[in-house]
């Protein structure tokens, strides 16, 4: 029950998991979208400080909506409090008129939407996730439900922004063991995947793309970069000898000797420039 301590007025529910009906209801009462107008603009005009929510009592599942319809007729709450309905059951019972859908329709008409644009905080965002992990705990989704899911994003395609965020999200996290047999077994069941064989073409392609990011500087391993290379490369063209060349860079003797044979850098010319 939630009732306001200033009128005495009482909305009477019932549900499953008290909590997270209670939590729902003040989710959408705060932010102005509760269902229930009456309800809704008392919460305005008094102020969730003004309200309490209360157990009346507990029972068993199949007696949930008769005990909801003996305190909805107990407290007279249609004439005296919030409820829409006189019937037990969410609204059900509960038809809005010809005229009244009329009038909601036309209200509606030319307003944007309030919630554009809105952002939940951090801390609503996990309250909503804590919620929804106490509903779902333990669900499985039968057969049928899951053929309908896959059907249905069968031909989505995900925004590259929303890929930027998932890759940022990711990064650095690593994956349980659980996680990483899943992702193994999958790869079993991948039929499409086995035997597989790139074309030279999209070898070529590959090739092309991993070749920037894993040579030079950009490879985390180098211990040197463009410009020092090009240095080392243009004393020696001097006449510098490599024990020299050692002592002015601080490097090993076969670091020297690779870079200036071309054993190592080789795609780098002397203008800092690559094929």
């Amino acid at each position: 029950m939630i009732e306001n301590i200033v009128n005495n007025r009482k909305y009477i529910g019932s549900a499953v998991n008290i909590e997270k009906r209670w939590y729902q209801h003040r989710y959408k009462l705060n932010n102005k979208m509760h269902e229930n107008n009456y309800l809704q603009n008392a919460w305005i005009k008094y102020g969730s400080k003004n309200f309490k929510f209360t157990i009346l009592e507990q029972t068993n599942l199949l007696n949930l909506i008769n005990r909801e319809q003996y305190y909805i007729n107990y407290f007279n709450v249609v004439e005296l409090g919030y409820n829409l309905s006189p019937t037990a059951g969410n609204t059900l019972g509960f038809k809005f008129s010809e005229e009244s859908k009329k009038k909601m329709s036309l209200q509606k008409k030319g307003k944007k939407s309030t919630r554009k644009n809105y952002k939940l905080s951090k801390e609503t965002k996990r309250k909503i996730s804590e919620s929804n992990k106490i509903s779902q705990r333990g669900r499985k989704h039968s057969i049928e439900t899951k053929k309908k899911m896959s059907k249905k994003r069968q031909g989505f395609k995900m925004s590259e922004e929303s890929k930027k965020k998932i890759a940022e999200y990711r990064k650095g996290k690593p994956l349980s063991e659980k996680t990483k047999k899943k992702i193994s077994l999958s790869k079993l069941d991948n039929k499409n995947a086995l035997g597989l064989k790139h074309s030279i073409e999209t070898k070529r392609k590959i090739g092309l793309s991993n070749k920037d990011k894993s040579r030079g500087e950009l490879n985390g391993n180098s211990i040197t970069n463009k410009m020092e290379v090009i240095s080392i490369r243009n004393d020696y063209n001097s006449g510098m000898k490599i024990s020299e060349l050692q002592i002015k860079y601080n490097k090993k003797y076969m670091f020297i000797y690779k870079i200036v044979n071309r054993l190592t850098w080789k795609w780098l010319d002397n203008s800092g420039l690559g094929d």
